[in-house]
């Protein structure tokens, strides 16, 4: 029998007063409205991974820095910044190719900047020749008279400053890795510029300048290679250098750590990890948070920026971990 007839049926009976089936004790349930259909909401924009080349005048000279954005992040977001500084005769490209630091950035959401130094007459080891270096007290030492040497410094700014217009950076979120000379211009702008960093990262050099004043504490990183016979010849020490407590009694360092450990407001109580890939010493007090230091001399490697090819650990894994831990 169809449904509606049935229905129809029992009704007739019931009001009728004869036999069948019972009416309901209590009324039907109400019907439920019908759900409003979801709607999926769209998700936010992501960025597209991208390299730019960015020019800038800085004191009527023309200078130029690459930029690596990386992909998949949310273009609402503010993303933070690494400064990968090279060595001499190096540029901003080798070390886009090489660093390993576009790679972490697009893992970890930074933007990665290659910035290249200019190209100077210097006399090395009574060698007239002509090469890429950053303004540090290095340069200052090498350099045929005659040269103006650049403001490495104000280029930096400059460089922040025209990051903050193109793209949206994360400004207390500003970090800086060097080597070798690039490393001199990190720990030059650790202090010079330490308005604008959160924290800095030196690998194998060091601007040996006890005038330059900080404005602020940031938390300062530096490496050494075990058998970094680059440095080795600069300092005058014999390799390999010691992977125990005793590195902290190498003359350089006592001069880069007395610096280092007068600007954090330091003193030399530290913590010792002696480990596969070297020894590393821990400077830090717990009522600062930005008074760290970590100086770590890395087992087994020459004069190289670590890369995961060149030596088993890269770097900028290393770095960004310290980094990370860090804001301004």
């Amino acid at each position: 029998m169809h449904p509606i007839v049935r229905f129809a049926l029992l009704a007739s009976l019931v009001a009728c007063g004869g036999s069948g089936t019972s009416a309901p004790s209590s009324p039907p349930a109400t019907p439920t409205a019908p759900t409003a259909p979801v709607i999926p909401t769209t998700p936010a924009a992501l960025t597209v991974a991208r390299t730019r080349t960015h020019e800038l005048t800085v004191d009527g000279v023309k200078r130029s820095f690459i930029v690596y954005s990386p992909g998949g992040a949310s273009t609402t977001d503010s993303l933070p910044v690494v400064f990968m500084l090279h060595g001499t005769s190096g540029d901003g490209e080798k070390f886009y190719n090489t660093s390993q630091w576009k790679e972490k950035c697009e893992t970890v959401k930074c933007i990665a900047i290659f910035p290249s130094s200019l190209e100077y007459c210097i006399i090395d080891d009574g060698v007239q020749k002509r090469t890429t270096k950053w303004h540090t007290k290095e340069l200052e030492n090498l350099a045929c008279a005659g040269q103006t040497l650049a403001d490495d410094v104000k280029f930096f700014r400059q460089m922040v400053g025209d990051l903050r217009t193109n793209y949206r950076i994360d400004g207390r979120r500003v970090y800086v890795s060097g080597f070798s000379n690039g490393a001199g211009m990190s720990s030059l702008l650790w202090a010079a510029a330490s308005d604008l960093l959160a924290a800095a990262a030196s690998s194998a050099g060091f601007n040996a300048d006890s005038t330059v004043v900080s404005t602020s504490r940031v938390p300062y990183f530096f490496t050494i290679g075990e058998l970094d016979d680059n440095l080795a010849q600069t300092i005058g020490f014999k390799l390999p250098l010691p992977l125990n407590e005793t590195a902290l009694n190498v003359p350089w360092f006592k001069l880069v750590g007395s610096q280092a450990l007068s600007r954090l407001g330091l003193s030399q109580t530290h913590t010792t990890t002696i480990g596969a890939t070297g020894v590393s010493f821990h400077f830090a007090t717990p009522a600062s948070p930005n008074a760290e230091m970590y100086f770590w001399v890395v087992k087994g490697l020459a004069h190289q920026y670590a890369n995961g090819t060149n030596y088993p650990i890269r770097y900028a894994d290393v770095f960004w971990e310290f980094f990370a831990r860090h804001s301004r």
